[in-house]
């Protein structure tokens, strides 16, 4: 998995490589740097699914309950108004250092953890030294957990460490996105939703979200633009600014789409049909088609726009319209994740 990892991420550095001398269209950005990601994530999720060949481990799969996917726009609403208060009555230089510190912190561990599966694919650095020691973080941890550190560990933070300490001291774009795509695409393929009846519920409540955010108050965008962590991907436009999308707007679709792809894992074994990934290609194409119509309503509109405004129906409707045309509808609702 980790070598088609390394070749979709091929055309990214094309992309970004010519937008560092010349800025190319913000539709060109858009689509490489949303679709590489998701694409990526979506087949490294194989490993989730019972019916994936391909993985030696057992996952652990702890799916999102229906509580929690009631909850989590609530909850997102709740933490975006709390930071757009802390920027606005307390400081906004203090919530942007604590913010990127901490998604930094994140984005060190996630591209770690990519460093050291091509190490282990590619038997790089195999010792068998290895530091293990159990720990408990008060009031974070309610039991002991064990810590373990090999050399691949500690030659993947060497080279982590000091790409997040560049990042830190220069906010540099690339490096910007070098964190936000291994955020992204490690939450794609470590977050099950459980069904498609929750999928689709939690990308309503988003959708709601997001137009109520964006179009009916000025938070989303003033804690987008003041808040510089790696919480979003950048690019140059043409005129000398900044283009950038809400790693949100990439992973919430994302993870259905990864889900999309463990479903045909599924019917496949279920039918004994060969591999089509049908489920997983038109949601990748639906949500293509939702980053043109997002790009276009910008142009039109000349303003920001929700990109899950778009992004959201055209998942639902691709994934429904193939449940339909395959007489599987019942089937795709049927669907549970950790179950047989």
């Amino acid at each position: 998995m980790v070598h088609s990892s390394l070749i979709a991420l091929v055309p990214v550095g094309i992309i970004t490589g010519i937008s560092c001398v010349y800025a190319l269209p913000v539709w060109v950005n858009l689509v490489v740097h949303t679709l590489v990601p998701i694409y990526i994530g979506g087949v490294r999720s194989r490993k989730l699914s019972p019916f994936f060949k391909g993985s030696q481990e057992e996952p652990e799969i702890k799916p999102m309950n229906p509580q929690e996917a009631m909850r989590f726009p609530l909850v997102a609403a709740s933490v975006l108004i709390s930071i757009y208060l802390a920027i606005k009555y307390i400081s906004p230089e203090l919530v942007n250092l604590l913010i990127s510190l901490y998604f930094l912190v994140l984005g060190i561990y996630c591209l770690k953890f990519y460093i050291v599966a091509f190490f282990k694919t590619q038997s790089l650095l195999e010792f068998e030294w290895k530091y293990s020691r159990k720990i408990k973080i008060p009031y974070l941890m309610s039991e002991e957990e064990l810590l373990e550190v090999t050399i691949q560990d500690l030659v993947a933070y060497a080279v982590s460490g000091p790409l997040g300490f560049a990042y830190f001291l220069t906010k540099n774009w690339i490096l910007t996105n070098v964190f936000g795509l291994a955020f992204s695409i490690n939450a794609i393929e470590n977050l099950p939703l459980g069904s498609f009846k929750i999928g689709y519920g939690l990308l309503a409540g988003l959708l709601v979200y997001d137009v109520v955010f964006v179009f009916g108050t000025d938070i989303m965008l003033t804690v987008a633009k003041k808040i510089d962590a790696p919480i979003k991907l950048v690019f140059p436009k043409p005129g000398g600014e900044f283009s950038m999308i809400g790693l949100g707007d990439i992973i919430l679709p994302g993870v259905f789409i990864a889900m999309a792809l463990r479903f045909d894992l599924f019917r496949e074994n279920k039918r004994e049909q060969k591999e089509s990934w049908i489920y997983f290609k038109s949601c990748l194409v639906g949500y293509f088609l939702g980053i043109l119509c997002t790009v276009g309503a910008m142009v039109v509109m000349n303003k920001e726009q929700p990109a899950l405004l778009y992004l959201v129906p055209a998942c639902l409707l691709s994934t429904s319209l193939i449940a339909f045309g395959l007489k599987e509808t019942g089937l795709l609702f049927k669907y549970q994740e950790g179950e047989d």
